[in-house]
């Protein structure tokens, strides 16, 4: 029904938000990708990761490296909530729909 299609809209919608913290979802794989949006939390660990254990291995983490992780940490952190609420309650609606038809509901376990 249209209540169905729309809730299942608005869950990809959700869906997708949740993935655009993570990761830049409109790479290509073509080499000017990484240059035309900002990098995401997985880009910013990973090169965060690079500095601090590859490139300097002899000393320890400067404080404004300990401050970049704190800041990727929040945003881990306000990531990981919408994540958990787009399948703990988000999910759920759609369930709810699903099962007042009488129609198989989604996975989200």
């Amino acid at each position: 029904t249209r209540a169905v299609l729309e809730e299942s809209g608005r869950l990809e919608t959700l869906a997708i938000e949740v993935e655009d913290r993570l990761f830049d979802i409109y790479l290509t794989g073509a080499r000017e990708d990484a240059f035309r949006n900002p990098m995401k939390l997985y880009g910013r660990y990973s090169a965060l990761s690079q500095d601090v254990s590859f490139s300097s291995s002899d000393f320890p983490p400067t404080m404004q490296q300990r401050e970049v992780h704190q800041v990727l940490q929040e945003r881990l952190q306000a990531a990981r909530g919408l994540f958990e609420r787009l399948y703990s309650e988000d999910a759920d609606t759609l369930n709810q729909l699903l099962r007042d038809m009488k129609l198989p509901v989604i996975i989200s376990d």
